[in-house]
């Protein structure tokens, strides 16, 4: 049996007392909430590229910032923070060694 990625699998029905939210308000929420994905290489096997490829095809709207400027999955890339516009959610992959 062949196992999904867990960025690959459907969102969870919740039911929780003090979350009353339905499964598709979730979504909504999710989907209108833009995520900045940093560390965005040429190389397709990073994990921020791959973070970057799940975000979109999930439909969420994703940005990118790497070391340089190029396109990436249709996405630009940036390598300037005065490109991209404001986001609700940031992840980074950066090595530590860049990350000074």
């Amino acid at each position: 049996m062949l196992s999904l990625p867990f960025y690959l699998h459907p969102i969870p029905e919740v039911k929780h007392k003090d979350f009353n939210f339905e499964p598709q308000e979730i979504k909504y929420y999710m989907l209108h909430k833009p995520t900045l994905v940093i560390g965005v290489s040429r190389n397709p096997d990073r994990y921020a590229n791959m973070a970057v490829r799940a975000l979109k095809m999930h439909g969420h709207p994703v940005y990118a910032l790497g070391r340089e400027d190029f396109l990436y999955d249709d996405i630009s890339v940036h390598s300037l923070w005065e490109n991209i516009p404001q986001v609700h959610t940031i992840t980074l992959y950066v090595k530590p060694e860049h990350q000074r």
